[in-house]
């Protein structure tokens, strides 16, 4: 990421005569990395399970091994289910969610980053969250579910 941010940079200082002062500069650094990373990403085809490595290396305190190992089945668990969740958006959906929660742009900015109407925006971004909480809703039930069973005393 970084590179393809000092490559943006490197790019304007190049060909800084050429440029216009655009409306909104933010929007333009956003949109301009953008297609840099797509390029990067579709010249290397890169995996991202280097990315997620690195997100595995969090200390945690522990009171006990069971704890641990309830822990790490519970975190692997909520992954998964996340996991599975954001696989059910389409691409343009995972890149407004992020570009509106992420970098906190509006429904503007986001509409000029991605090309779209700012009408299309707001349907994109609802739908997306539409689709997560349709999803996540379900198995929030069945583990609200399960909590009540486990907490039910068993009649002899």
């Amino acid at each position: 990421m970084e590179d393809c941010i000092q490559d943006l940079f490197i790019r304007l200082w190049q060909n800084r005569s050429q440029h216009v002062v655009p409306a909104s500069v933010r929007n333009y650094l956003f949109k301009s990395l953008r297609n840099i990373l797509f390029n990067k990403i579709t010249s290397r085809k890169e995996t991202l399970a280097s990315m997620e490595e690195d997100n595995d290396m969090a200390f945690q305190l522990v009171l006990s091994p069971e704890m641990d190992i309830i822990q790490v089945h519970d975190l692997e668990e909520r992954h998964r289910q996340l996991t599975r969740a954001l696989e059910e958006l389409t691409q343009r959906q995972k890149e407004a969610l992020f570009l509106k929660f992420y970098e906190g742009l509006s429904y503007e900015e986001i509409s000029q980053v991605m090309s779209i109407t700012v009408k299309g925006t707001y349907k994109l971004v609802a739908r997306a969250l539409e689709v997560l909480h349709n999803s996540l809703k379900k198995i929030f039930l069945l583990i609200n579910f399960f909590l009540v069973w486990l907490a039910t005393p068993l009649i002899p």
